[in-house]
């Protein structure tokens, strides 16, 4: 979830998290995202919080390698829409 420490993109992690998917939460916020992980963890869900720039490539670059293939195949960000991970992979920056 990538600008998941705050507002919309804090309460779709928790939604995801009570459908019972693993959440990566990307924040360049990395003390608001590891609140809302603490919170989600906290409720019996799993999360994890890691830095992510989505104006950087090489930051959302590393964050997909951080998630690695056990955190599922949907990526989502507020500021833009939920997309497949294959799909978000194998875009350029312009698609992101």
């Amino acid at each position: 979830m990538a600008d998941g420490a705050t507002g919309i993109g804090a309460a779709t992690a928790f939604k995801l998290s009570q459908a019972l998917a693993s959440v990566v939460i990307g924040d360049i916020n990395l003390e608001g995202a590891e609140n809302v992980v603490g919170r989600i963890n906290c409720s019996g869900g799993r999360a994890k919080a890691v830095k992510c720039d989505i104006s950087d490539e090489q930051s959302v670059a590393a964050r997909f390698l951080l998630i690695g293939d056990g955190a599922g195949g949907l990526a989502c960000s507020r500021a833009r829409r939920c997309r497949s991970r294959t799909h978000l992979v194998s875009s350029g920056e312009a698609d992101l």
